[in-house]
């Protein structure tokens, strides 16, 4: 997952997709400059950024952070909102948590 959201609404959207033991080790500040990484951001985007955030406030404008979660390996699966499925293609031990 990816994307804009608050830290609260993507650890929800996790617990919501079936992983548990969430946490955030990791937040880094992320800048303007640091968006031109993400296919995302194209060169319009970031040519707007720039107008309209004040030079200021560019070097930090959001908050990347890493996550570490577990999701049951017996699951097979992770359930998502509106009643689809996505299935992992990650190999399942024989038995326990899988880190992802």
């Amino acid at each position: 997952m990816a994307g804009a959201l608050t830290e609260r609404d993507f650890v929800t959207k996790l617990e919501r997709a079936g992983f548990t033991k969430i946490e955030i080790p990791e937040r880094s500040p992320m800048g303007v400059d640091d968006c031109a990484l993400y296919p995302l951001f194209t060169n319009e985007v970031l040519d707007l950024m720039r107008t309209l955030i004040p030079p200021q406030r560019q070097q930090t404008i959001g908050t990347a952070i890493v996550v570490r979660a577990r999701v049951d390996s017996r699951i097979g699966f992770l359930p998502r909102e509106r009643g689809t499925t996505i299935f992992t293609d990650v190999p399942r031990p024989e038995a326990g948590e899988t880190e992802h």
